[in-house]
């Protein structure tokens, strides 16, 4: 099954340059695995009391939905639009941006 680009509301760059910070967050940190280099349980290190059986950092399921990108087209606009702040590092930084909502894709 080939990978689903985001939606066209949905900036691309917005989408990459969270999932890419999510990802580095993940597997740049080396708390985030264990002695034998498999990742912990928990949400960005060892944090057992956060974890369950499939939302967590040490869930393959989740882990795997963070490489979905990968399976996109190098010319798709995932890959080739400029980067761009996503949604919660805007209000945080003093920008103005468009509110959310629930969407169903």
């Amino acid at each position: 099954m080939p990978a689903v680009a985001p939606p066209e509301t949905l900036p691309a760059a917005q989408v990459r340059s969270a999932t890419v910070a999510v990802a580095r967050r993940i597997f740049a940190d080396p708390t985030n695995f264990d002695a034998a280099g498999f990742l912990t349980i928990g949400f960005t290190r060892a944090q057992l009391t956060l974890g369950d059986i499939c939302s967590n950092a040490g869930s393959t399921y989740i882990t795997s939905e963070g490489l979905a990108a990968l399976g996109l087209q190098a010319s798709d606009r995932y890959w080739t639009a400029p980067a761009m702040p996503w949604t919660m590092r805007r209000p945080y930084s003093g920008a103005d941006f468009r509110e959310d909502y629930a969407v169903d894709y």
